[in-house]
């Protein structure tokens, strides 16, 4: 059943990106976007506070809109489900018994619905992944720091894998980006069940406090 949502949804996000539409709704995981408004190239727009090199290890997981029963919020990404996956993807192992796999199918990663695995060519995509980070080449990390700690806002896989391999990873440090109306929005939506969602909107009211 899970497969078969994810792909439906596969389509219906695809038919909403031809016809550009957005949608944001709650769901038994979290808070969920068809053709999600808010892309990576607006965080890439962001001021660069500060470019450096640093070890995954000490990157966390950020913001992900899910329930707190869910939530990946504050897990270091040597405990994440990401590394997990890319170190088990690296070493032949079944990388679809993973909790991120079945995370991934099941729509509890982040603001994703349930997501089709077939749309992704796993193998090809670290390989080409692990070749720019040996040759320096791969893109930086996009993090943000509240209270100390470092959290990825877009580069999760790149992290795992820079851990894998045991190397630094390139790294900007962004202004942060949680004032823009999308995360406003998607802040009203958890507000409706504040108990379900307390970490995230603590998360969210600590960092734009900054």
């Amino acid at each position: 059943m899970k497969l078969i949502n994810a792909f439906l949804f596969s389509v219906i996000n695809r038919l909403f990106k031809i016809v550009g539409w957005h949608a944001i709704f709650v769901n038994s995981s979290g808070v969920k976007c068809i053709n999600q408004s808010l892309s990576s190239d607006y965080l890439r727009s962001l001021k660069v506070m500060e470019e450096m090199e640093l070890n995954p290890a000490n990157l966390h997981l950020g913001f992900d809109g899910l329930k707190d029963k869910y939530t990946l919020l504050n897990l270091s990404i040597k405990n994440s489900p990401h590394f997990d996956f890319v170190e088990k993807l690296f070493s032949e192992n079944d990388y679809r018994k993973t909790d991120y796999f079945k995370r991934l199918v099941g729509g509890k990663l982040d603001l994703r619905y349930n997501q089709w695995p077939a749309l992704y060519d796993f193998d090809a995509l670290f390989k080409a992944k692990e070749k720019l980070i040996k040759d320096g080449k791969n893109s930086p990390v996009l993090i943000i720091k509240i209270d100390g700690q470092y959290y990825i806002l877009d580069g999760k896989h790149t992290a795992s894998l820079s851990l894998v391999l045991n190397k630094k990873v390139k790294c900007l440090l962004l202004d942060h980006p949680y004032n823009h109306p999308f995360y406003e929005t998607l802040f009203k939506r958890m507000k409706t069940d504040e108990k379900g969602f307390s970490k995230n909107i603590e998360f969210l009211k600590m960092a734009t406090a900054h």
